[in-house]
C-alpha cells in the first residue's frame, strides 16, 4: 500500500559520539566545515537519526546507506523501495518517508515569521502579496506558511529553489506556476495542531490524502 509517513527527530536528545561513527566521510567532512559546535552537533545527530530511519525501511546497517543528492539537491539513495525527503530547523527536523512516489518537505519554527515582511517580494508572487493579510502578525504568519508550501512542492518536483518562488502561485493546497509536473501534487500539514510552534509542509501525489506519523 502507498504510503507516507513523517518521522520527527529531536536533535539535541542524540549521542552525538554514536551519531558521528554512522556518517560517512563526505558528511563528517561537511559536518567540520560548521563554523559553530552547536550547528555540527545538531547536524550530526539530524543526519545520523535519518539515517537509523532509512536503514529500518532497509533492513540494513544504517552507515552502509549510500545518500546521495540528485539534481536540484534532492536526497536519495539507490533503492526502488521508497523515496524521502528530510528538513530541519534548529531543535526539531522531519523526515518524510514515501512509498507513492516523490516527496518535498519543509519545517521553520513560528518565530521566523517576524522577518519574512522585509523579504516578502523576494519569493511571493505578485498576485500572493495583493492578497496578504495587512495586520503585521497575521501577515507574518501568512507568508510563513506560504514559504513552506513553495519549499516543500519544489522539493517534491526535484527543481528545488533553482526555481524562482516568484514564479510560483499558492492556491489552496496546490502550487500553480509553469513547471511541468508540479500538478502531480498537492500539500498537507499533519502537525498543524500538535506543533503549533512550527509551520511544516509536506507535498505528496495528488491520491496521498493523510499521512500517517512514526
Amino acid at each position: 500500500m502507498s504510503r507516507v509517513i513523517l518521522h520527527l527527530i529531536e536533535p539535541d536528545t542524540e549521542d552525538s559520539t554514536v551519531a558521528d561513527a554512522i556518517l560517512s566521510t563526505e558528511e563528517r567532512e561537511r559536518a567540520a566545515r560548521f563554523v559553530f559546535d552547536s550547528d555540527r552537533t545538531r547536524w550530526t545527530a539530524i543526519r545520523a537519526a535519518a539515517r537509523r530511519i532509512l536503514a529500518s525501511y532497509l533492513d540494513t546497517d544504517p552507515a552502509s546507506i549510500e545518500w546521495k543528492a540528485g539534481e536540484g539537491g534532492k536526497p536519495y539513495i539507490p533503492s526502488e523501495e521508497f523515496e524521502f525527503n528530510l528538513s530541519h530547523s534548529g531543535e526539531l527536523a522531519a523526515l518524510a518517508v514515501s512509498t507513492a512516489g516523490p516527496v518535498g518537505i519543509d519545517l521553520e519554527p513560528v518565530s521566523r515569521a517576524i522577518q519574512l515582511p522585509e523579504c516578502e517580494e523576494s519569493f511571493c508572487h505578485p498576485l500572493e502579496l495583493s492578497d496578504l493579510p495587512k495586520e503585521p502578525s497575521l501577515r507574518a504568519l501568512a507568508l510563513l506558511e506560504l514559504w513552506t508550501a513553495k519549499e516543500a512542492l519544489l522539493k517534491a518536483h526535484g527543481s528545488g529553489l533553482a526555481f524562482p518562488p516568484t514564479s510560483l502561485r499558492i492556491e489552496g493546497t496546490r502550487g500553480i506556476a509553469d513547471l511541468p509536473g508540479l500538478d502531480q501534487f498537492h500539500l498537507l500539514r499533519p502537525l498543524r495542531k500538535s506543533r503549533p510552534e512550527f509551520s511544516i509542509a509536506v507535498a505528496v501525489p495528488l491520491r496521498i490524502n493523510e499521512i500517517d506519523l512514526a
